[in-house]
């Protein structure tokens, strides 16, 4: 995939520069990319059809609050340990936020709930990792069930700022569910 990549981008500075045309059999002996990596690449780049630079952000910004409030509840513990589960349970509600922003702009509730448990995930995995690499304490990766964990809680927040969003809808599923109970 590189090589073609590299070879296509040579091939354009020869053209440029030296005004060197490739002949087309060049051109044919050079392997396009694999179909299924470029879809996902587009699968990634959109965040799953969600947006990516609408989504993205939210688990970045996620994991900066909760390093933020776990930093901050060090300081009122006996032992300077910190709280690692008051930190995301204070932070949590930012997820129904990031669902709440998707929910008004996609005008579903599905897209709300995927960028709560995106928005949680990615803020986890974030700190997860900064953790791991503060401490140089691998036995952390053993974490790694309570991040996802935590993007599961996420993804219960995003519906529920998706529901805030979008009330007719909420009530009109809620309503459809009861009624097929």
């Amino acid at each position: 995939m590189y090589r073609y990549m590299l070879r296509r981008a040579a091939e354009k500075l020869a053209w440029l520069l030296l005004d060197h045309r490739p002949t087309p059999s060049a051109l044919s002996t050079s392997r396009p990319p694999d179909r299924n990596q470029v879809e996902l690449r587009q699968w990634l780049a959109s965040a799953g059809g969600l947006g990516g630079l609408q989504t993205y952000p939210h688990g970045v910004l996620y994991g900066l609050l909760l390093l933020t409030v776990f930093a901050w509840s060090v300081n009122f513990d006996r032992d300077h340990e910190g709280n690692w589960l008051m930190a995301v349970v204070l932070t949590l509600p930012y997820c129904a936020l990031a669902g709440y922003l998707a929910g008004r702009r996609t005008r579903s509730i599905w897209a709300s709930t995927g960028t709560g448990g995106l928005t949680a995930g990615i803020g986890s995995a974030m700190t997860l990792a900064t953790a791991i690499v503060l401490t140089v304490n691998l036995r952390l990766l053993m974490l790694t069930p309570i991040a996802l964990t935590v993007s599961g809680f996420g993804l219960g927040f995003g519906a529920i700022g998706g529901a805030v969003s979008q009330p007719r809808m909420a009530w009109s599923a809620i309503l459809a569910g009861l009624r097929e109970w």
